[in-house]
């Protein structure tokens, strides 16, 4: 009954602190200073680099999603413009040919293989673009997801500085 009960009730911070700490196997006594201000430096230098490309990341999407549907279009023509010359040929078979199939080009039964071929490399067709446009999106969720992090930092920090100081005045 007591484990369930321990299960509603929320932690104390106390709780949370000892069991991060077990978690991530940090020893606070060896953190020292200078350790700190080298993450410090490194955080710093981050949110100077994603400053700078964030917004090439998004130049980036915005310009490979209008490539993306270009290229879209292109494979889609490609397979109109099969389908058509293939219904132009099958359409006036009649009137030029005197319904000889032998005169075909592209529906021609005897030279099946240049239809079977344009029908793969019709389905073959791919948008290259697709997997830059996702690589750039998920490089900016990421981006997105560390300085969320960062700032959480920073909250945690001024938060931690506002408890000394209220100590300090208290004492």
């Amino acid at each position: 009954m007591t484990k369930a009960l321990e299960k509603l009730m929320p932690m104390s911070t106390a709780q949370k602190f000892e069991r991060l700490q077990n978690i991530t196997s940090i020893d606070l006594m060896a953190y020292d200073l200078m350790k700190k201000e080298q993450y410090n430096s490194r955080i710093t230098e981050f949110v100077f680099f994603s400053r700078v490309v964030e917004p090439l990341l998004a130049k980036i999407k915005g310009q490979t999603a209008q490539m993306m549907k270009t290229k879209l279009y292109v494979n889609q023509s490609y397979m109109d413009m099969h389908k058509a010359v293939s219904r132009y040929e099958d359409m006036n078979l009649q009137h030029y040919t005197d319904m000889n199939s032998g005169e075909l080009v592209l529906t021609n039964p005897d030279n099946a293989e240049v239809f079977n071929s344009l029908n793969d490399v019709a389905g073959k067709l791919q948008n290259p673009y697709i997997d830059i446009y996702h690589w750039a999106k998920g490089e900016l969720f990421d981006l997105k997801a560390v300085m969320n992090a960062v700032q959480e930092r920073n909250k945690s920090e001024q938060a931690v500085k506002d408890l000394e100081k209220k100590k300090k005045d208290t004492e």
